[in-house]
């Protein structure tokens, strides 16, 4: 490397086997997440111009390293011994799966001069105790579940067909989300010896009771579809064509539910039986005495809007053309990325803007943004400023793992 090089971002930087020559001629590294190092070449740290440092590690030069992007999973199939003593730097979860602790021992363990985990360890109870000395370091957490346990790594759904095919009762450890819409016969419920869930819980009212009582641990949140709903995941918009073929069905769903500029009054009452959601429920303030009573607007959130709704729920930049071809007023809802460019002026927005719901991030300009925050109704988002920041030149821009 020529001297003065400057360096962007490095996810990982090896200096364990690096010289006084070679830390000389770097001049400048913006960010770092993590910085491996060895006994010899600790005193290099601080002579590295460093922004950020995320964590450092200390990491014999002679250890070979394993960089994996993504999970680790172990399981009786991936566990093999033998091979020379690796380092593991794993950005993501470790894995272990129910019955890899029977080849957890011996060589295998021997292989393993150390663990670097930027997410979560997932292992059997009784393995913990073997692979803890081996994690140097854990950015997330070590989870631990019963041995006996089947460990399902992503979403789980419940059905019928799927406990029909346990012979015996096990519990489940998810590390995703759980989904139990169809309703479970008591007996068959009986196979669940217990749940464990990381994700979210949802279920029918119909089988709230036992699966409550299967609950065991786990970050998971448990979410009640009420009797009567069916379930609708993702976002919906409720327009005259998809009201008229509803049947007076009530919904329940899990992302935004828009109401359509094109209905009318009497094609809710008559198509729509009810709307519960997770997320807004975003309809016009004309709609407001036929859709009110097919909500609970106690437990759901529901944004009522005058004039013309400007949703940004992607990436999205705004020009003041857009203005002149557009008319009347707005209601803004960011749930994207909205940028707003310097040639819309302040008192354009603070004319047109009826309401800015911002669940998003907004960039503008400070004069944009105190437009914006005038008009500000929910704001569990950003508003960021946008003015262009001097840009910064490196001789390499970023790297994933960098070795000097």
């Amino acid at each position: 490397m020529t001297e003065g090089k400057s360096i962007g971002n490095v996810n990982v930087l090896d200096i364990r086997k690096t010289s006084e020559e070679a830390i000389a001629q770097i001049r400048r590294i913006r960010n770092v997440n993590i910085v491996l190092y060895s006994p010899a070449t600790a005193s290099y740290l601080g002579r590295l111009d460093i922004g950020n440092v995320n964590a450092s590690l200390e990491i014999p030069a002679d250890v070979e390293l394993k960089t994996t992007m993504g999970n680790v999973r172990l399981s009786p199939e991936t566990v093999s011994e033998g091979g020379p003593a690796m380092f593991h730097l794993v950005m993501g979860n470790v894995i272990v799966e129910r019955g890899a602790q029977q080849g957890l021992s011996g060589e295998f363990l021997r292989s393993i001069a150390g663990l670097t985990v930027m997410g979560n360890v997932i292992c059997p109870e009784s393995v913990a105790g073997a692979l803890e000395p081996k994690i140097k370091q854990l950015m997330g957490n070590l989870i631990t579940y019963p041995d006996d346990a089947t460990l399902v790594v992503g979403p789980l759904e419940l059905t019928s067909g799927l406990l029909e095919g346990i012979d015996e009762a096990t519990g489940f450890v998810v590390t995703g989300s759980v989904l139990a819409v169809d309703p479970l016969p008591t007996a068959l419920m009986a196979k669940i010896d217990f749940l464990q869930a990381r994700g979210t819980i949802l279920c029918a009212e119909e089988n709230a009771d036992l699966l409550r009582s299967k609950l065991r641990g786990g970050k998971g949140t448990l979410t009640i579809i009420p009797s009567g709903y069916r379930l609708r995941q993702g976002d919906l918009l409720l327009d005259a064509a998809t009201v008229g073929s509803l049947d007076a069905a009530r919904l329940f769903c899990t992302g935004t539910v828009t109401f359509g500029e094109d209905l009318e009054p009497e094609a809710v009452e008559r198509g729509l039986g009810g709307v519960r959601g997770l997320g807004l429920i975003v309809c016009p303030e004309r709609l407001k005495e036929s859709v009110s009573p097919k909500l609970d607007l106690v437990a759901d959130r529901a944004v009522f809007y005058e004039g013309t709704l400007w949703l940004f729920d992607k990436e999205h930049t705004l020009h003041a053309s857009r203005f002149e071809y557009s008319e009347g007023k707005f209601t803004v809802l960011v749930t994207g990325e909205l940028h707003i460019e310097p040639d819309v002026e302040p008192s354009v927005l603070a004319d047109r803007f009826l309401a800015v719901h911002n669940l998003g991030e907004i960039l503008c300009s400070p004069d944009q943004m105190g437009a914006i925050e005038a008009r500000l109704g929910i704001q569990e988002g950003e508003i960021v400023d946008s003015k262009p920041k001097e840009k910064e030149e490196f001789d390499i821009g970023n790297a994933n793992v960098l070795t000097l």
